[in-house]
């Protein structure tokens, strides 16, 4: 068994590595062995729930009053310098204040991702999460089940097999159950979808007296209305996005530009308005912002204006 000490050293180092750029080949490899011991899986878990408490209390502080003697802040960046030395000795206090404030939410924890950003959660039983893009992700683990809900964005889940603790994903008013398996989930306002890339899900939409199931290679859209007839999906497409992949099939595009504004800090303008409605099917390799918007104009036979850093039209051929 390691021992807690040197797990929570060691999943300092591990959490500071994540939060690079891009992890080598081999850290990948390494990671994955190290994650293989449960405990572990437990203190990286452990490290992920402080670094966001330390966000929120760092905000909490911010819109406090102030207090003679004023104490020191807790920020995020003296978060990070103690994950890449001090990290257990600042656990500690963290930690403490993480279960007082969790405990009141009711969660064991929670993430949201920004523009662009993405980020993987190993949670305590070894599932992963893998968020994308401007979403919010909370979660509560017990003896008897595992529970994750979805506030925003999308999702993708690889989840530990565990037949006396099911995993459940609440999205916009739908449960997903499962056992162990891949899938990944969308919301978009009160609407979304779930596609599964392995395994065997359970769908029910609200206000649905029965689930829909679904197999590798399926997906279901739910909305108020329930949920849509089954479809087929590409099992190697389910989750692109964690590959920086992002595949529109018979989408408008006007929902293109809006999905661009969540990758990168652009807002795309069509001209003229009315082609907002036209349908498209494309797949996306997003690099950066400059080259993601080269290729769609190759592919879409249009003119991009930059007007600025960060604003753009799209201009198409009548």
């Amino acid at each position: 068994m390691t021992d807690s000490s040197s797990a929570l050293k060691e999943a300092a180092r591990w959490f500071a590595v994540q939060r690079r750029n891009v992890m080598t080949v081999h850290e990948r490899e390494s990671l994955d062995h190290w994650l293989a011991d449960p405990a572990n899986r437990a203190a990286l878990a452990q490290m992920e729930r402080s670094w966001e408490i330390a966000g929120r209390l760092a905000s909490q502080a911010a819109a406090a009053p102030p207090l003679p003697p004023p104490a020191p802040a807790f920020t995020r960046r003296a978060a990070l310098r103690a994950a890449g030395g001090l990290a257990a000795s600042v656990t500690v206090g963290v930690i403490a204040a993480e279960s007082r404030l969790l405990s009141s939410w009711g969660w064991d924890g929670e993430v949201e991702t920004g523009v662009g950003e993405q980020r993987e959660i190993t949670l305590a039983d070894g599932s992963v999460i893998h968020l994308n893009v401007m979403s919010r992700v909370r979660w509560r683990l017990t003896e008897t089940e595992r529970q994750v809900a979805l506030e925003a964005g999308d999702a993708l889940f690889t989840v530990s097999r565990n037949a006396e603790r099911p995993f459940t994903v609440r999205a916009a008013g739908t449960s997903v159950r499962v056992l162990g398996t891949v899938f990944s989930v969308s919301v978009r306002d009160q609407a979304g979808g779930v596609a599964v890339r392995e395994g065997h899900v359970a769908v029910t939409p609200a206000l649905a007296a029965e689930p829909v199931q679904l197999l590798a290679g399926q997906g279901v859209r739910f909305g108020r209305h329930g949920a849509d007839k089954v479809a087929a999906v590409a099992p190697d497409q389910v989750g692109e996005w964690s590959d920086h992949f992002v595949t529109f099939d018979q989408a408008e595009l006007g929902e293109v530009a809006r999905e661009l504004g969540r990758y990168f800090p652009l807002k795309v303008r069509i001209d003229p308005p009315e082609a907002a409605t036209r349908r498209v099917t494309l797949r996306l390799k997003l690099h950066d912002q400059n080259s993601t918007l080269d290729l769609l104009s190759q592919l879409l036979e249009a003119r991009i204006e930059r007007k600025s850093a960060t604003r753009v039209v799209m201009r198409l051929p009548s």
